[in-house]
């Protein structure tokens, strides 16, 4: 996933739910920088949110707790998924909040694997089952 804030960080996150927690890698320049972080996950139960707690990066995010709320869409023609993720360090549900100091990535995976295949790219993360 990619940054869009005003002076974005240069360099992709990898974001994973897993077994309660989230877990993010930062990479820049094809080289992982060794910035990763976990914390456990509650999603919310009405609304595309979530809290992370328990947060071990403040190099990614600056506390050790953190709100989200993400938009999972299918594309038109059914090839991708795209999935905006926005991060704030209070309960939010609108994604811009996390465009004025909050965090906020887009990212894409393929549904269509006779069109698009990214078996072959080395770490490759598929959001496709979120929430």
């Amino acid at each position: 996933m990619n940054e869009v804030n005003k002076g974005f960080t240069v360099g992709e996150y990898v974001v994973s739910f897993i077994s309660g927690e989230m877990h993010i890698e930062h990479i820049k320049k094809d080289i992982k920088d060794g910035l990763r972080g976990r914390g456990k996950v509650d999603f919310g139960t009405t609304t595309e949110t979530f809290g992370v707690k328990d947060w071990n990066a403040v190099k990614i995010w600056r506390s050790h707790k953190m709100y989200g709320a993400y938009s999972a869409v299918r594309g038109e023609q059914g090839v991708f998924n795209f999935l905006e993720l926005a991060f704030t360090d209070h309960p939010f549900t609108d994604l811009k909040e996390g465009l004025e100091g909050g965090l906020y990535l887009v990212g894409f995976n393929c549904i269509d694997h006779t069109i698009c295949d990214y078996s072959q790219i080395p770490n490759y993360q598929d959001f496709s089952n979120i929430g």
